[in-house]
């Protein structure tokens, strides 16, 4: 396990702003679990903050800032006190705020209004997260926000909907009621329903829905509460009631259907009950069904597989258990009403559809013994074998209507006697594939037979005839006495001979056999034959030693190591420590074992300790986990705990190693930190007790602290040059007294630094894109391009870059920031184009009204200028089509391609300045299009 560093990760403009020499010295001060907090919140595409400490100290990640404080642009809020916060949307988040922190329970604030001036309203929801290190203490508050204007106006227009569904299902013919799933009532009853079962129902809307089922024979109730759950919809057809009418009771019968309501989400709202009279039909049928019944029962009940097709396509209509358990293995329903060959298409290219067709044409019946048949049914496609009898049944006219089968199945009996002719071939195949070679030792004569794999293992030839004697004779004499000889008695006495040897093959070479056998005896028990198979083991017999050195180097190289080191099965079960855990603990390996290693931790650590370590195990996670180990002087120091699965090509767990590293120290360390912030803080507290007595103070000094960011972020480049400078003069003067390491870190401190002077200008430019006065001229994009074109002349020319230019239109724009655009565009298109292809930009423009565009962003009746800029460059995935114009945003690592990634948040900034739209279109290797609409009329 590694500990976690004081490192906030710098992946957007906030990271980069916490990670700032302005934040540095404080970011070194905060607890692990606040920076672990920071990154996640940073990294998270969601709108999230966090509020740290009783002062409420304010994070944010970008989604947020975008949604809530960009029309600010700036980060005046961030590390500071929530409730300075002057917005009024966020100053109702204070209360909730502080609820949560002190009563450490989670919060949620749903669909709370939300209206940016200029802009529609928006309904929120935010989620208020107490984040506790210990139970009875919260540090902090983790907000996340989500926006549920979508499902707020969905809402109240399903309402108007559903209101509508009422008033159609009151008046509907059939029965229906519907159910709520959060209360278990009536929603909605209708006329008929209540009429239904000749019973004046006093139900009403809110009731239980129990007190309006019918009593009936079939669960009614669990049906409706299992469908409530499950969603799954049920049918009930021909479902008997006993209703009472004039003191006498009758037996009607129903179809239910229950269908389960679900919102846009697929949750479960409810359930609509459709019940509808069937009485008369089941009544007519009844009485055919009584006819059939006495025949059915012959066939149902008769031992023998027996089934009954009717008409030329032999349609399935009765079918006992015995046919479809035994030999069909389908299900009943499955069958009955279907098709032969539409149950069975298996059948299709085999004899038997021509043989049912010819008894029903011709009226003669067909039998067969031991007939070969393929079957697929539920446990898959099974042969077998069948006695079977095909017979016509007749109508009074004498004509063939359907046909009689019996099959009986005498698979067993066939397969027997074919297996029998084939075990003794598998037998040899077998071994052979195995490398085995057999043998067999009469115990009586001593005589030997064996295969001719035998003698090849040996290095003889097959056709030679080895003897017991010779065999023992070529066998390593230590081996021979203390295991072949040993083994051999043994097995006389338990049955079982079992040995691995060295022997010399014919050329004297050594090589490792094993031998599998059983001893067989007489009916008095006396041993007359021993059966057996040998194989040659020499490969398993050097992996098996090359495995055993291996894990002795690695022992010594563990015994050797600092660190504690230890190793668990994939149990769990702990199976090896380290010399250096012996000797911080003063255990040995008979006292320190796999069943008692919780014995060296911490009493108050020993739960979690285990419940992580069983979770890893089950999981197959890394297991981390900082806890206390007792030293051999009894003293408990904190330990950072480490286990990984080692897994094999598969990514099945063999094994898992573990290290644990003393960080008392550090935990010292850090407690004293905490100690210090929570003074601190203390002191911030009473600091901005007097702050809060003058708010027209705080704003002003707000207003003070906008404008000194402005100039500060100019000032910052005066700093920036020196570091440049004189890193340049201390790399020529004393190149030859610095090492290669500190020169390597000038060059980097000159990098860093030349990119933060870029990213500087390149803030400074977005911010005069927000503040700059907004004077639209009417401009000729022409003379913007020729402009854009001198200034990127030693550019195109170096890059071999043409621009093909179309018609350009003339509209209202502010020429300086429309010269920016432009050249961030071919700057763009210029920095991306692929390798050894010379870069081909083409801009031209249309205009026409906002419907012929199609975009749900313009004006119907607006008229726009469609500005259109593509290249041959290395594009994009689509996917990213919107990421490209965040701030700060970057496809590619710095190394592969410089830039700020602010160049087309600019591009976006001014589009928006125009009150316009942009979008771009990519594909990876085949370039990029931007599209841009701006207004043609400024008003």
């Amino acid at each position: 396990m590694s500990t976690t560093e004081h490192i906030l990760l710098p992946h957007s403009e906030i990271g980069k702003l916490l990670n700032s020499k302005a934040f540095s010295d404080t970011v070194k001060t905060w607890p692990q679990h606040l920076i672990f907090t920071l990154n996640m919140l940073l990294q998270n595409q969601q709108p999230q903050f966090l509020c740290w400490g009783d002062d409420l100290l304010f994070f944010y990640n970008q989604a947020f800032y975008d949604a809530f404080l960009a029309e600010n642009n700036n980060h005046d809020y961030l590390g500071k006190s929530f409730k300075r916060i002057t917005s009024e949307i966020l100053f109702e988040l204070i209360l909730p705020l502080e609820k949560t922190l002190n009563a450490r329970e989670p919060l949620s604030i749903e669909d709370l209004e939300i209206k940016f001036e200029g802009q529609n309203k928006t309904y929120w929801t935010f989620h208020f997260i107490p984040l506790q290190k210990q139970e009875n203490l919260a540090e902090g508050v983790l907000v996340s926000c989500q926006d549920d204007t979508t499902k707020f106006k969905a809402s109240r227009k399903l309402s108007k909907l559903t209101s509508r569904f009422t008033n159609i299902v009151k008046q509907a013919p059939i029965g229906v009621l519907i159910i709520s799933s959060r209360t278990k009532l009536i929603d909605t009853i209708n006329w008929k329903y209540r009429k239904l079962f000749n019973k004046n129902y006093k139900v009403a809307v809110g009731d239980s829905f129990e007190d309006a089922l019918p009593q009936t024979p079939f669960d009614l109730k669990s049906e409706i509460l299992k469908t409530l759950e499950t969603g799954k919809s049920f049918q009930l057809t021909e479902i008997p009631i006993s209703l009472s009418q004039n003191d006498t009771s009758k037996i009607h019968y129903y179809n239910f259907l229950g269908e389960a309501i679900k919102d846009e989400n697929e949750v479960i709202t409810g359930l609509i009950l459709a019940t509808t009279e069937v009485t008369d039909s089941v009544t007519a049928k009844q009485s055919v069904y009584e006819s059939e019944n006495r025949f059915k029962n012959l066939v149902l009940q008769s031992p023998v597989p027996i089934a009954v097709f009717h008409g030329p396509d032999h349609i399935i209509k009765i079918a006992n258990d015995t046919m479809l358990n035994n030999i069909w293995r389908k299900d009943y329903d499955s069958c009955i009403d279907q098709k032969l060959l539409d149950v069975f298409p298996e059948l299709e290219h085999q004899k038997f559809p021509s043989l049912l067709d010819k008894v029903y044409k011709t009226g003669q019946p067909h039998s067969e013994k031991e007939a070969l048949a393929t079957i697929e049914g539920k446990d898959g496609v099974r042969k077998f074998y069948f006695d079977f009898d095909y017979s016509p049944i007749y109508e009074a006219d004498h004509i063939v209507t359907g046909l009689i089968i019996t099959a009986v199945d005498v698979t067993e009996k066939v397969t027997s006697r074919k297996r029998i002719e084939k075990t003794e071939t598998r037998l040899r195949i077998a071994t052979e594939a195995a490398e085995l070679a057999t043998w067999e030792l009469d115990l009586q004569s001593k005589s030997l037979s064996h295969s001719k794999r035998l003698p090849h293992i040996l290095g003889y030839p097959e056709s030679d005839t080895l003897t017991k004697e010779f065999i023992r004779s070529r066998t390593v004499p230590e081996d021979l006495d203390t295991i072949l000889i040993p083994a051999f008695k043994k097995a006389l006495k338990t049955g079982t001979y079992f040995y691995e040897v060295r022997t010399r093959k014919k050329d004297n070479s050594i090589i490792w056999i094993r031998t599998h056998g059983k001893v067989f005896y007489d009916d008095k028990g006396t041993p007359t034959k021993l059966f057996g198979t040998l194989r040659e083991i020499t490969l398993e017999k050097r992996n098996e030693q090359e495995l055993k050195d291996n894990e002795q180097k690695f022992r010594l190289l563990a015994d050797s190591m600092p660190q504690k080191i230890w190793t668990a099965n994939t149990d769990g079960v702990l199976d090896y420590y380290n010399q250096t855990v012996y000797d911080y603990t003063g255990h040995t390996p008979e006292t320190l074992n796999p069943s008692n290693w919780l014995t060296i931790v911490h009493p108050d650590d020993k739960a979690e300790n285990e419940f992580l370590w069983r979770r890893a195990i089950e999981t197959g996670e890394d297991f981390i986990f900082e806890h206390r180990f007792i030293r051999y002087d009894g003293q408990y120091r904190w330990q950072l705990s480490r286990a990984i699965p080692q897994r094999d090509e598969k990514g099945q767990i063999q094994r898992w190693v573990g290290t644990s590293t003393d960080i008392q120290d550090q935990k010292m360390f850090l407690q004293e930190l905490e100690r210090q912030v929570k003074e601190r803080t203390k002191l911030l507290g009473e600091a901005n007790e007097k702050l809060e007595s003058s708010i027209e103070e705080l704003q002003r000094m707000n207003e003070e602290l906008q404008s000194f960011a402005y100039i500060s972020s100019h000032d910052l480049q005066e700093p920036l040059r020196k570091i440049q400078i004189f890193s340049s003069r201390i790399l020529d003067l004393e190149k030859d007294n610095l090492s290669e390491t500190g020169t390597n870190y000038f060059n980097r401190m000159q990098n860093a630094a030349h990119r933060m002077q870029v990213l500087i200008k390149d803030l400074l430019t977005y911010s005069r894109t927000n503040t700059s006065t907004r004077t639209f001229e009417k401009t000729d994009l022409n003379t913007v391009l020729d402009e854009v074109k001198i200034d990127l002349k030693e550019l195109i020319k170096e890059h071999n870059v043409t621009i093909e230019i179309g018609e350009l239109c003339t509209a209202y724009i502010i020429p300086f920031q429309f010269i920016q655009l432009m050249n961030n565009l071919i700057n763009n298109s210029i920095k991306f184009a692929r390798e050894g292809v010379p870069p081909v930009i083409k801009i031209d423009s249309v205009i026409d009204k906002g419907s012929t565009f199609k975009l749900e962003q313009l004006t119907a009746d607006g008229e726009y200028c469609h500005i259109r800029i593509s290249d041959n460059g290395i594009g994009f995935d689509p996917e990213y089509g919107e990421k490209i114009f965040e701030v700060f945003e970057r496809l590619h690592t710095r190394t592969a391609y410089e830039g700020t990634g602010i160049g087309l948040a600019i591009v976006k900034k001014i589009v928006e300045n125009h009150d316009g739209f942009i979008f771009a279109q990519g594909e990876e290797n085949k370039g990029v299009t931007f599209n841009i609409y701006i207004p043609t009329d400024i008003s």
